[in-house]
């Protein structure tokens, strides 16, 4: 698994995120996009996240 473009995040964060946060319950997350998300919307509504860890080749 490689990580998405920062455009594709960026458009995630910023139009996205803020349009479905109340609607989330779960997310799988690169650690790197941890604090991003969990900052960018009020995901009320969020029970579990998972961290998606990958080795170095």
């Amino acid at each position: 698994m490689h990580p998405l473009p920062d455009a594709m995040l960026d458009r995630f964060y910023s139009e996205i995120l803020p349009k479905i946060h109340h609607k989330i319950k779960w997310l799988d997350l690169e650690p790197t996009s941890l604090e991003r998300i969990l900052l960018a919307a009020n995901c009320s509504n969020l029970y579990e996240v998972s961290l998606i860890l990958n080795k170095a080749e």
